[in-house]
């Protein structure tokens, strides 16, 4: 029932202002919502003010440190999602986005890891002077994404896990250093946590050495 859905918190560089710029130029009735945590000093309050100045029809939801199962209910009720920023590591909301089956717009100048993960399927790719053209287009046609399908096929814990292990032991083999094991697969879902719940007890020793150390 959502049809706009961002999950960002409410520092500046997450650049809400993007979706509010686009808000003005779509249908008045569009269900967004909005939710986030409080960052520097930015809080829910300051986020709807923001929409205000810059003029948005729509009565916007915005909630504030919600439980990853509610922002999953939420992520799985929407239509299309949209995540704006210009540079960050691999935003994590993104790849959940597409796992609750919902494709995701992100931005042409974004320098985020995630963006790789854009195609026909997953969602599109927008400009500042087209993004309400490109989210219009997307709410018409939102079930003909399959995001779902391609991120189990291709981004899933299990695979990202076996392509890091790759890397990790072919840049150890190259500069003649052993291979005795291999890491322990770990799942992202808002903070990481091992696949195998116990490698936690197996590997404690080692984090207990890395911290002494």
């Amino acid at each position: 029932t959502i049809d706009i859905l961002m999950v960002a918190h409410f520092a500046k560089w997450k650049r809400h202002w993007l979706l509010f710029e686009a808000l003005k130029r779509m249908r008045r009735n569009l269900n967004v919502v909005l939710i986030g945590r409080e960052d520097s000093g930015r809080t829910a309050q300051e986020i709807r003010a923001e929409a205000r100045a810059f003029g948005v029809p729509q009565e916007l939801a915005i909630y504030s440190a919600l439980e990853i199962e509610e922002v999953m209910k939420h992520q799985c009720n929407a239509k299309i999602s949209v995540s704006l920023s210009k540079r960050e590591g691999s935003c994590v909301a993104v790849t959940e986005a597409m796992f609750a089956d919902t494709p995701v717009v992100m931005m042409r100048d974004a320098h985020v890891g995630a963006r790789a993960y854009i195609n026909s399927h997953t969602g599109e790719i927008s400009t500042p002077r087209r993004l309400h053209q490109t989210l219009s287009r997307m709410l018409e046609n939102s079930s003909g994404y399959s995001p779902r399908d391609w991120a189990c096929k291709n981004v899933s814990a299990q695979i990202t896990s076996e392509r890091l292990n790759s890397l990790l032991r072919s840049y150890s083999l190259n500069v003649g250093k052993p291979w005795t094991q291999d890491i322990a697969p770990i799942c992202w879902r808002y903070v990481p946590r091992y696949l195998d719940l116990a490698d936690a007890d197996r590997l404690r020793p080692g984090i207990e050495s890395l911290c002494k150390r």
